[in-house]
């Protein structure tokens, strides 16, 4: 005879084959599932709902960050990749003036292209004395003409003419210092007269360096 104690309520007899009914005694009562309420207090909802916040957050703020280092970088790249449109010819080192397409401001206008006493054809040299005065000096014929601090004309003499004019200053005793091809001639600003000369081989000497040439004696 087989029953199941815990659901049966009659008992099968494998041998005659025939169910019998059980005795309440030997069934067992069923198993009764106690209701469990579970409460959630407001502090565990709040606490809840910030991380709940902070969970959504922080994918917020790292695509933030990423947009932001992007287009800090693309910012960069674009002002490093600007064209110098029209500043290839234009000397290095110096600020934009006000006259609004020069590089520098204009101080001082004097002079006209020409050959005559004040004019000038391919001036190429300038120099600046103690006094202020202003010795501009022409590549072809080596003329040198010398103008005041406001660029009114004051005399002119000429180096060789037969060599071009290479560089050009002036010391403070004004003694003028002309670089010619193989020579450096020294000249009374005044009269123009030479008073020595130094030469040098161009081989060794840098032409370049000569034309920058200062005096500062």
């Amino acid at each position: 005879m087989t029953y199941d104690s815990a659901f049966a309520t009659s008992a099968h007899c494998a041998y005659c084959q025939s169910q019998i009914a059980l005795p309440n005694q030997l069934r067992i009562e069923p198993i009764v599932m106690p209701n469990i309420d579970i409460t959630i207090g407001p502090q565990v909802a709040r606490t809840a709902t910030k991380a709940l916040w902070f969970v959504v957050l922080i994918p917020v703020i790292i695509v933030v960050i990423v947009f932001a280092g992007v287009f800090g970088a693309i910012s960069q790249v674009r002002r490093a990749l600007i064209p110098l449109t029209g500043l290839r010819d234009k000397p290095i080192g110096s600020r934009p003036g006000e006259m609004g397409n020069g590089f520098v401001s204009q101080t001082l206008k004097f002079g006209s292209e020409g050959i005559g006493p004040g004019m000038m054809t391919d001036a190429r040299s300038i120099a600046v004395d103690g006094q202020g005065n202003i010795y501009v000096g022409e590549y072809s014929g080596g003329r040198i003409q010398v103008f005041d601090a406001n660029g009114k004309f004051i005399t002119q003499w000429t180096a060789d003419p037969k060599m071009p004019l290479r560089g050009l200053a002036v010391d403070r005793k004004g003694t003028v210092y002309v670089v010619q091809r193989g020579m450096i001639t020294r000249y009374d600003a005044h009269t123009g007269n030479s008073l020595g000369k130094i030469s040098y081989l161009e081989a060794t000497a840098s032409t370049t360096s000569l034309r920058h040439l200062t005096a500062d004696l």
